[in-house]
């Protein structure tokens, strides 16, 4: 939501869930170590599961990578076309970005710029 407020983008609200989130858990930490050099703050992000309600309130569900996107095709089919692959729209249909998850804070420090540089493209320098 941060990343948006500046921005052009026609966007009212902004939400995060995971195919495989457990309700309630804090970020990790190096996450938001990594986010916190981003200028995101993620101390207070808890985690919640994708569901049908959810999906049903957004116009666009943005997905990392193609499991993901796989994912949500085979568990809520009836919202199949409100799913991108974060990479498709900038015309880069191979390009995933990896979850981070139990890997290095390099590896999440890379992570988080590859996502923040392709919402720049989708939104606008503004956004970043």
């Amino acid at each position: 939501k941060q990343k948006f407020a500046s921005s052009n983008a026609d966007i009212t609200d902004i939400a995060s869930a995971g195919l495989a989130a457990v309700l309630g858990r804090g970020a990790d930490p190096d996450a938001i170590l990594a986010a916190a050099e981003m200028g995101v703050e993620l101390k207070g992000h808890v985690a919640r599961p994708v569901t049908a309600e959810l999906l049903a309130r957004y116009d666009t569900v943005i997905v990392m990578d193609y499991l993901n996107a796989a994912d949500m095709a085979a568990r809520f089919g009836d919202f199949s076309e409100k799913v991108f692959l974060l990479g498709l729209p900038l015309g880069r249909p191979l390009d995933e970005v990896s979850d981070p998850q139990d890997t290095s804070i390099e590896t999440v420090r890379a992570c988080f710029a590859a996502i923040a540089a392709r919402l720049d493209e989708l939104f606008g320098s503004s956004a970043g």
